[in-house]
């Protein structure tokens, strides 16, 4: 038999088709995802975000980005706003929130939208008392020089990926600048498996007659490092000891916190099951701001 039947009969089994398909589908998922990244200027577009909730950035870098990136979708403006206020609090008064609206092209729905942050416990309305000092009255939209912008209670979001002791400054996860957050749900997944969340807050309804024999959980850090994205080449078994661990979120679940999910799996050694009542993507938190009735000032 000659090497041209042989790559026909290899080419002609189901198995090969398959693999064929799959493959092209994850090029054009890839090249379709590079498209949108490229057109919206994702990756400058989340350093930013996540600079502006670290404290790293401030209202300054984020006017600049609204002026050298003209075709900012509304949206992402209204993200990037959103993440400021939210980790900056007392930020706004009326004079001000005309000019985030006139910087950032906003409507003035737009805008009620992220003044609707406050049906959310958030406080975005600057004091007057501190609104009228320091400027006769007028406010400081655009800080210079060694003006801060930074707020004695900001709200702190999310938590910073915790490093491996052993990890060096190359660590396979500087790789990802895009996820530098890990979700709180990760602290609660590991320390429900260690058997040591706090009762007052997660009440049992039926205790369990004896504690899980299994060891305390192990730093659930990002999935990737030591490991490198070998996730789908998990041992036969490796997640089969231990109890199901099922996780209920009330409200929607976001990507990050189901992609977590996958990771404590394969960190845990017993598989970890997120259920939830919706799933919770950027485009849905921005309609159900635009779906609230805020008090909040004209």
């Amino acid at each position: 038999m000659s090497a041209v039947n042989i790559r026909s009969l290899i080419q002609a089994l189901p198995q090969y088709r398959e693999v064929i398909a799959n493959l092209s589908a994850h090029v054009q998922l890839s090249n379709d995802l590079r498209a949108v990244t490229s057109e919206r200027d994702l990756s400058d577009l989340g350093e930013l975000e996540q600079d502006l909730v670290l404290g790293l950035k401030n209202s300054r870098e984020m006017l600049e980005y609204f002026a050298d990136h003209g075709n900012v979708q509304p949206g992402d403006k209204m993200r990037l706003l959103l993440c400021y206020l939210a980790t900056h609090p007392a930020r706004l008064d009326a004079t001000k929130k005309l000019q985030w609206q006139k910087a950032a092209g906003l409507t003035a729905t737009d805008m009620a939208a992220v003044m609707n942050l406050a049906c959310l416990n958030i406080r975005i309305i600057e004091p007057m008392a501190v609104a009228e000092s320091g400027n006769g009255g007028k406010s400081s939209f655009f800080r210079r020089g060694g003006g801060s912008d930074k707020s004695p209670k900001a709200l702190k979001a999310t938590r910073t990926k915790r490093r491996a002791p052993d990890a060096g400054p190359e660590d396979e996860e500087d790789e990802y600048a895009l996820d530098r957050f890990r979700p709180l749900l990760m602290d609660v997944v590991e320390q429900a498996a260690a058997d040591r969340l706090p009762e007052d807050e997660f009440p049992y309804l039926n205790r369990p007659e004896s504690t899980p024999s299994e060891p305390a959980a192990r730093s659930a850090r990002s999935a990737r490092t030591g490991r490198g994205l070998n996730w789908n080449r998990r041992e036969a078994g490796s997640n089969d000891s231990g109890r199901k661990l099922v996780v209920f979120i009330l409200g929607g679940a976001t990507r990050s916190e189901m992609k977590c999910v996958h990771e404590l799996t394969a960190l845990l050694g017993r598989e970890v099951i997120l259920i939830s009542t919706a799933v919770s993507t950027p485009n849905v938190f921005l309609d159900q701001l635009y779906s609230l009735n805020s008090d909040s000032m004209e």
